[in-house]
C-alpha cells in the first residue's frame, strides 16, 4: 500500500492542496473576463472558483503514474484504490475549503470546495471515455463552456452554470457530487482491451 501511494503521488496531492490553501487568501479578489457571448460585456469570473482546476490536474497526473501491465495483473484491486484515491483528494480539499471560509472567513472558499469535487469527476470520466493522458483537460473544457454559454445578456448566471452559482445553489451541490460519483464509479469499470493508462 505504501508504495502504491508513493507511485500515486500522494505527496503530489497533499503539496497541491495545500498550493490552494496558501493562494486562495491571496486572489480572493482576483478575476479573470472572458467573452460573453449573449451579451456586449465580457464575463468576469472570479480566480477561486478555478482554482481547483489544479487539484484536477494533480489527481489526472497522478492517475498516468505506474506501469499498466503491472497493475492489469495485480492482487491488489488497483482500479477501486485509484477511485478512493481521487475521492479522498477532493474530500479532503472540500474539508479545507470549508475550514478556510468558516474559521477564516475567506470568500468563494466553500464554491471553490464545491468545484473542486465536480472537476475531479469530470476527470475520472474524462479518463474513462478519452483516456488518462488528455483528462484533465475535460473539465476544462467544460467550465469554458459554461463560462462562454451559461451567462445571460445581462451578466447573471444561469442556475445551470454550476461553477459559478453561489454556494446556497443545492443543484450545483447535486451536479457536483453526482459527477464524482459517477467518475469515481466509471473508474471501477476495467476497459475490456487495454489497460486505462
Amino acid at each position: 500500500m505504501k508504495r502504491w501511494l508513493q507511485v500515486r503521488r500522494l505527496d503530489l496531492g497533499l503539496l497541491t492542496i495545500l498550493g490552494m490553501v496558501l493562494v486562495m487568501p491571496l486572489i480572493r479578489d482576483w478575476s479573470i473576463t472572458l467573452p460573453n457571448l449573449f451579451g456586449r460585456d465580457g464575463s468576469i469570473i472570479p480566480l477561486p472558483l478555478v482554482l481547483p482546476f489544479a487539484m484536477a490536474i494533480a489527481v489526472a497526473f497522478s492517475l498516468t503514474t505506474g506501469d499498466p501491465l503491472l497493475e492489469r495483473v495485480a492482487t491488489r484491486p488497483i482500479l477501486l484504490l485509484d477511485s478512493l484515491y481521487a475521492g479522498l483528494m477532493a474530500l479532503v480539499s472540500l474539508l479545507i475549503c470549508l475550514l478556510l471560509e468558516q474559521v477564516f472567513a475567506i470568500d468563494l472558499a466553500l464554491e471553490a470546495g464545491r468545484n473542486t469535487l465536480g472537476y475531479i469527476g469530470l476527470v475520472l470520466l474524462g479518463r474513462r471515455m478519452l483516456g488518462v493522458q488528455v483528462a484533465a483537460l475535460v473539465p476544462i473544457a467544460v467550465v469554458l463552456g459554461l463560462a462562454l454559454l451559461g451567462i445571460s445578456s445581462n451578466g447573471a448566471f444561469y442556475w445551470w452554470s454550476w461553477p459559478f452559482v453561489p454556494d446556497n445553489n443545492l443543484c450545483s451541490w447535486g451536479v457536483m457530487v453526482s459527477l464524482l460519483v459517477v467518475g469515481m464509479l466509471a473508474t471501477l469499470i476495467r476497459p475490456s482491451g487495454l489497460p486505462v493508462h
